[in-house]
């Protein structure tokens, strides 16, 4: 009898140590859910985008309006486009996990212009509402811009901002913020992306300035460029022709404009909007 109690207690243990870890599951995660939610429902929209965009644009940019919203409101949900059918992947093939906020733009980057023209006209006047309801308050202006951030309202709205932050000397926010906005433009000229990369550069971000000016050199190596008047320097720069000189361009414009930021040989030595070079003999 003795064992016989001790394997009930056994067995009633046992069993009240699973079932609150079942039913927590059953509960699941109300906030992963929601995510999962929208996840879903964001892809069937991209799905209509793509069958209706090229023969009813105004429907397709009211779907696309509904899924970025969807896309900003929280967490960016992943989507997860499989070459197989039903999940199964033949040989060779792969599956991607996408964000959808970057797949819903290269969706809007590769729409015809007669749904880019409908967008603009349909989402327009919500941005200008939210917008002007947004300004002062740099929070909720930021998110007003991320919302319409496909709309000229909101491109407008994002270059003052733009503007505001590099008066600051807030590059790095100012950097982030280009990138957005050149994520949208339909077209860059060679005098956009050096006032980007410029902006990388004083934003302690050399690799990407380093990178983003060797691409600019490729497609107009040798060209003479307006420069951005932020920088106080010259109206106009003449590109590299070699991808050698990346380094010495910036050491050519730093000489002549005083708002772009001097680095010194030591990569962890910077100082921003600096008059003097800083060496690996002066310590910050």
């Amino acid at each position: 009898m003795p064992h016989l109690w001790q394997r009930l207690l056994l067995f009633c243990l046992l069993v009240f140590s699973v079932v609150p870890q079942r039913s927590a599951v059953a509960q699941g995660d109300p906030q992963r859910d929601e995510i999962l939610l929208a996840r879903r429902r964001i892809e069937s929209l991209i799905e209509r985008i793509e069958e209706e965009r090229d023969k009813r644009p105004l429907e397709a940019a009211r779907l696309f309006d509904t899924a970025w919203s969807l896309a900003v409101q929280a967490e960016d949900p992943v989507l997860e486009l499989r070459t197989g059918e039903q999940g199964e992947l033949p040989p060779g093939n792969h599956q991607t996990n996408v964000g959808s906020r970057i797949q819903l733009l290269r969706i809007f980057q590769s729409s015809p212009e007669k749904m880019k023209d409908a967008y603009e006209v349909f989402a327009s006047v919500g941005a200008k509402a939210a917008i002007n309801q947004a300004a002062g308050y740099p929070a909720e202006l930021v998110r007003a811009i991320e919302r319409y951030q496909f709309t000229q309202p909101a491109r407008d709205a994002l270059r003052a901002l733009i503007q505001l932050r590099m008066s600051r000397g807030e590059f790095l926010s100012a950097a982030l913020e280009t990138g957005r906005l050149y994520n949208v433009l339909p077209a860059r000229d060679a005098a956009s992306r050096l006032n980007q990369l410029v902006i990388y550069w004083n934003a302690n971000m050399p690799d990407e300035a380093r990178s983003q000016l060797r691409a600019l050199i490729r497609d107009a190596g040798g060209e003479k460029v307006a420069a951005p008047p932020w920088l106080g320097g010259p109206s106009e720069v003449v590109l590299p022709r070699d991808l050698s000189a990346v380094d010495s361009f910036f050491d050519q414009l730093a000489n002549s404009c005083p708002r772009l930021s001097v680095y010194s040989v030591d990569p962890d030595l910077f100082q921003p909007l600096a008059s003097f070079r800083r060496t690996g003999r002066r310590p910050v």
